[in-house]
């Protein structure tokens, strides 16, 4: 038993011996797009891929696609999507069709897929052309091409929850970031990007939420690579996902640390002064998926040179993490790439030990004889922030150790986001709950200890926020938080 293909109302599924390869849907719901979804390198084997782009133009306005899956060989399956369904007339501005040959190997008992996007130019096409998804990332120093964003190839075990999972969390599409979400059955599989730069050569990028959104040269720009070159993915079992370019253009890419896919671009001389791409135009871009074994990666890859951060970039990067169940604040971010943050708004440090325990950090305010207001915030609580879900009428237990030159001006709040209904648009109310000094249960050598239950939260809440907050003179200091759900 080889290759099946399943047509069913609103789905096609590509088959090997049982199990799905390759899935296309036609969801309405979450994001509004059309789907290609769940891709498989080798039988039997994990999601690689959670989604692959539709779309280069189209965006979230590609509704329905008009698809065509046949069997071509023994070892063959071709699909070809065709839009049926676009918002605003898109298709008349530029005509899309996406093929995409799924190859099985037997020697090396894996499969290849062969894809190719293909873009008909119908109207001359500019900078701002209004609806159509012109990419906003900023090109690097000179660099001034007319870009084709072509696919956003999202990793299954690329980024993770930030803090460990206690409860499963499953059956909503946010987070989407792997065949189990993010549920005690999470692993991390993949742990780095190696990418052929034009300017600086091969790098190896380590895949870190924090990392990746300070790196300006590697990650905040459109970085232009080599032509026909590929860059892999590194996996925890030392094997390669390689993505390769075959199509003669520059290549240009962009790590998301949200969702540690990596945004595919190609690179064209622009058609005019005003003008990306004119009317009668035709592109072709093609650029295959495959796993490799380490003796299949080229030895330069192996061997490149990490991507390091900037001295200012390191600055940024090294902060904080949010830890369940006690914050100690002695761990950064540059050491936990899938922790989140927190952050400073206002004068103040961050102090890895020298805490209410010596071993302990501490996060402080330090306003010196003025009175303000500053705070620092951890804006990442939840389930859609990567941490574990938050069941109706929760309460939840907020307790830490502060002290402060003026205690009566020290807030610990914790602020949950209500969603009234489970729509992407439906409206929000926030819930916040405090602590304050006047709560203090004891004291210890100058310093305080707060703890408080909070009422019951809301129906459905995904997101929020914690601060710590001082509006006197001097300093307050925070050690040991821990929000812990009861």
């Amino acid at each position: 038993m080889g290759f099946e293909i399943i047509n069913r109302p609103g789905s096609v599924r590509v088959q090997f011996e049982g199990d799905d390869v390759l899935e296309l849907v036609n969801e309405h719901l979450c994001f509004r797009s059309f789907r290609i979804e769940n891709l498989r390198t080798r039988p039997h084997g994990p999601i690689e891929l959670i989604s692959l782009a539709t779309s280069c133009f189209y965006d979230r306005h590609y509704l329905r696609a008009k698809i065509d899956a046949s069997l071509t060989g023994a070892h063959e399956v071709r699909i070809t999507l065709t839009p049926e369904k676009v918002d605003h007339d898109l298709d008349k501005i530029v005509h899309e069709t996406r093929t995409i040959t799924v190859r099985y190997l037997p020697e090396e008992k894996r499969f290849r897929y062969d894809i190719r996007a293909c873009l008909h130019f119908l109207q001359d096409v500019g900078p701002k052309t209004p609806i159509l998804a012109i990419t906003p990332m900023p090109q690097w120093g000179a660099d001034d091409y007319a870009v084709v964003e072509f696919d956003d190839p999202m990793l299954a075990g690329g980024v993770g929850p930030q803090v460990p999972m206690t409860q499963d969390w499953r059956g909503i599409q946010e987070p989407w970031f792997d065949e189990h979400c993010f549920t005690t059955e999470w692993r991390k599989r993949y742990t780095h990007a190696f990418l052929h730069t034009a300017e600086r050569g091969w790098r190896k990028i380590i895949l870190s939420k924090t990392r990746n959104s300070v790196q300006q040269f590697y990650n905040r720009h459109l970085l232009r690579c080599i032509p026909r070159s590929t860059f892999y993915y590194l996996k925890t079992d030392g094997a390669y996902l390689a993505i390769g370019h075959d199509y003669p253009q520059g290549s240009g890419h962009h790590i998301c640390e949200w969702g540690m896919d990596m945004h595919c671009y190609a690179l064209f001389a622009k058609s005019g002064p005003q003008r990306l791409f004119a009317a009668g135009q035709d592109i072709a871009l093609d650029y295959h998926i495959e796993e490799l074994p380490a003796s299949g990666v080229p030895a330069t890859v192996a061997d490149a040179a990490p991507a390091d951060l900037e001295p200012e970039e390191l600055k940024a990067a090294d902060a904080p993490i949010y830890e369940e169940p006690c914050c100690h604040f002695a761990a950064s971010t540059l050491d936990h790439p899938d922790a989140q943050a927190w952050r400073l708004e206002g004068p103040g440090r961050w102090l890895r030990e020298g805490g209410r325990k010596p071993a302990e950090g501490a996060l402080v305010i330090d306003h010196g004889g003025q009175a303000k207001e500053s705070e620092w915030l951890f804006r990442f609580f939840g389930p859609s922030r990567a941490g574990n879900p938050i069941p109706p009428l929760t309460r939840h237990r907020i307790a830490a150790w502060v002290k402060a030159e003026q205690p009566q001006e020290m807030v610990l709040e914790l602020r949950l986001s209500h969603i009234n209904g489970p729509g992407m648009y439906s409206s929000r109310e926030v819930k916040v709950s405090q602590v304050t000094a006047a709560d203090a249960l004891r004291s210890e050598d100058g310093w305080q200890y707060l703890e408080c239950v909070t009422e019951p939260c809301g129906t459905y809440v995904l997101c929020g926020e914690i601060a710590f907050r001082y509006r006197g003179r001097g300093q307050a200091w925070l050690s040991e938080l821990a929000v812990t759900r009861i």
